[in-house]
């Protein structure tokens, strides 16, 4: 934030108008930083659900018969992505 006030103090004093300086400073971190906010919240559900469809399967018992079958976690997460894909 220093960083754009320096860079739009010297342009906000040469026109007279450093009153609207960080208003222009809090638009451009809102727009650059709402990007990013967005994705950190829908990387976070993402993996929410996948920790929460791995809680399910602990509960009802479904990776100790994948164990019993001799498959991998991540070979049973592979497969259903790939399935998930058609």
């Amino acid at each position: 934030m220093q960083l754009w006030l320096f860079k739009f103090n010297p342009g906000g004093a040469r026109f007279n108008a450093e009153e609207v300086v960080p208003s222009i400073v809090a638009i451009g971190m809102v727009r650059e930083l709402g990007p990013v906010l967005g994705g950190l919240m829908v990387a976070a559900r993402v993996a929410s659900s996948i920790a929460a469809e791995i809680g399910t399967m602990k509960v009802t018992e479904q990776i100790d018969a994948l164990s019993t079958l001799q498959l991998t976690q991540s070979n049973i997460w592979l497969f259903l992505d790939w399935l998930l894909l058609f």
